[in-house]
């Protein structure tokens, strides 16, 4: 995988996660209305009180869960375009570099070994991702009502 076809498999999951945001929201504010009045009514009885404190606080942290995910996924988007960016900044002064002639062969090479840790870190992001796609594809498999 390489860190565009990356970048493009972590655009989908956000947007996808911001469209389940916006209609999971629309039930949990419908939810936590019903929980409210429950809370609210004095003819509750306590087992049906602590229901609805439980699942207002269930739903409300269901979506604040969902909530910081995007974010921590834009984050990350973020950073991997900025390693893309700096992966294209270093090409391009290694080959003026090479263009100018052998005179700075030194910082020629301190470029190379940029290039290489650069590499590195998109394949430590990449192998990231995949650990990420497993363990998300194992909790939904086993835990299916974990949102």
């Amino acid at each position: 995988m390489s860190l565009e076809e990356y970048l493009q498999d972590l655009k989908q999951y956000i947007e996808s996660e911001k469209d389940y945001y916006k209609q999971r929201k629309k039930l949990a504010n419908k939810t936590i209305a019903k929980y409210e009045r429950t809370l609210q009514d004095k003819k509750a009885s306590s087992v049906e009180t602590l229901r609805a404190l439980v699942g207002k606080v269930f739903e409300t942290d269901t979506m604040d869960r969902i909530s910081s995910e995007i974010v921590h996924f834009n984050y990350l988007y973020m950073l991997a375009l900025h390693v893309q960016i700096l992966q294209a900044n270093v090409s391009v002064a290694i080959v003026k570099l090479e263009e100018s002639g052998a005179q700075q062969k030194k910082d020629l090479e301190n470029l190379n070994k940029m290039k290489k840790k650069i590499e590195q870190f998109q394949q430590l992001l990449i192998e990231q991702h995949k650990k990420w796609q497993h363990a998300e594809e194992s909790r939904r498999k086993n835990l299916p009502y974990v949102f």
